[in-house]
């Protein structure tokens, strides 16, 4: 505002000028840094700050994932939940069964945003579990059977299982000291073992091994890999005309879905006998028989393992979730209709969340690893590549995260 004779007055009028001169940049100087401030109060206002957690599903999976959502809601909300002073950013991926291409490439993109912990509730085997996750150092919880995801497996058991790793916690429930007690309460002297994932053979292998009281020596009498209800309802049907008179004792290691069909196609076939076949489902449920009741299930025995919650807890949450957001979204949510992968997702999201408030609380985290809680839920610029030594969680971080998730695990089995 001054033109270049200003600088050359005199002494007095420099003087002047120079303080006019010296009030004025610094009014333009405060109003540019007033700017600067606003601008960095809204970028920050912006940004979001939250521990980041990978979600992995198979297609078609809505109702799991609101309930996954509805666990983690209270951390996300517009006013931060009172038990904890962070967000939780949740990078769901749908994935086909067996497709490993589409896995690996899933988990990449969820590492490369610095996820810290993910959720599989695809079922993979053990051998494809341990390779995607090897190096990370990222915690992963299943919610399928993994021998190689148990801590508390007997040494006689882990003889016919994978190696632990101590990266992996299964949630879904050990049930086969459960269906050799059912062998033994009837006092089955042999089964037949139907099943479709390579978990299949290490729980036969538990089985044969197991030291049964009552029914004395028990024996397989036949064992079979199928990889469609079909193809399981031709070797029932080949097994019934071998020996029409035998009791068929038949152990379904398969999805409840699958099983369903299987039992119902078997109790349609006229070629086949009924009432000397029992069938025991070796995969726990929650409500699929009731909900899912066909009428075909009063033909044949059938022996299934529930999976039960404490009934208050269980019912609160179902309560609140009118009250997340949309009402509408939850509509296909109800407790009437949960079934196992939810209800273990649901387990898998509270575990979570339950872990990561406490080691915030208690202070568990190193300081050089306190940006757990504050990294940015939004990278715009990704690692390009799936280098694992660049996207990676540290040893350390990843030690302690999953040494308390599977303490966490260990405390709720026993309440």
């Amino acid at each position: 505002p001054f033109p270049p004779w200003s600088y050359w007055a005199a002494p007095a009028q420099q003087q002047e000028h120079l303080h006019v001169l010296s009030s004025r940049s610094g009014s333009s100087f405060r109003a540019k840094m007033y700017w600067i401030l606003v601008c960095v109060v809204l970028c920050m206002a912006g940004t979001v700050h939250g521990v980041k957690i990978g979600v992995m599903l198979p297609p078609e999976s809505t109702p799991s994932k609101r309930i996954f959502e509805a666990v983690v809601y209270p951390f996300n909300g517009s006013r931060p939940s009172s038990e904890s002073d962070f967000k939780v950013g949740s990078f769901f991926a749908e994935v086909e069964q067996g497709d490993i291409f589409s896995t690996t490439r899933e988990l990449c993109d969820q590492l490369r945003h610095q996820v810290t912990s993910v959720v599989v509730s695809v079922p993979l085997t053990s051998k494809t579990l341990q390779g995607l996750f090897k190096g990370t150092n990222v915690p992963y919880l299943t919610t399928s059977y993994q021998d190689h995801c148990r801590s508390d497996l007997s040494s006689n058991a882990r003889k016919h299982s994978p190696p632990a790793d101590k990266l992996g916690i299964s949630l879904m429930p050990d049930v086969i000291p459960a269906i050799a007690d059912t062998i033994d309460h009837f006092r089955w002297s042999s089964f037949i073992y139907i099943y479709d994932s390579d978990t299949g053979t290490q729980k036969l292998q538990r089985l044969l091994s197991y030291k049964y009281r009552r029914a004395g020596e028990v024996t397989m009498r036949y064992a079979k890999r199928v990889a469609s209800s079909l193809e399981a309802n031709t070797f029932l049907r080949a097994v019934d005309l071998a020996d029409r008179d035998a009791h068929k004792h038949v152990i379904l290691d398969v999805p409840f879905a699958r099983a369903k069909k299987i039992i119902i196609q078997h109790a349609r076939d006229s070629h086949v006998s009924k009432h000397n076949f029992h069938f025991v489902l070796a995969q726990p449920v929650v409500h699929e028989l009731q909900h899912q009741l066909a009428a075909e299930f009063s033909v044949v025995n059938i022996t299934a393992f529930k999976i039960t919650g404490e009934a208050t807890a269980f019912r609160a949450f179902f309560d609140r979730l009118g009250t997340y957001g949309d009402p509408s979204q939850w509509s296909e949510v109800t407790e009437e209709k949960l079934t196992v992968d939810q209800a273990l997702l649901h387990d898998a999201a509270q575990l979570i969340v339950t872990a990561y408030k406490e080691l915030k609380r208690d202070g568990q985290i190193p300081r050089k690893h306190s940006d757990v809680f504050e990294a940015f839920l939004r990278i715009d610029n990704p690692p390009a590549n799936c280098d694992v030594e660049t996207i990676s969680a540290t040893h350390e971080l990843g030690d302690i995260i999953s040494r308390h998730m599977r303490r966490e695990r260990v405390s709720a089995n026993r309440n």
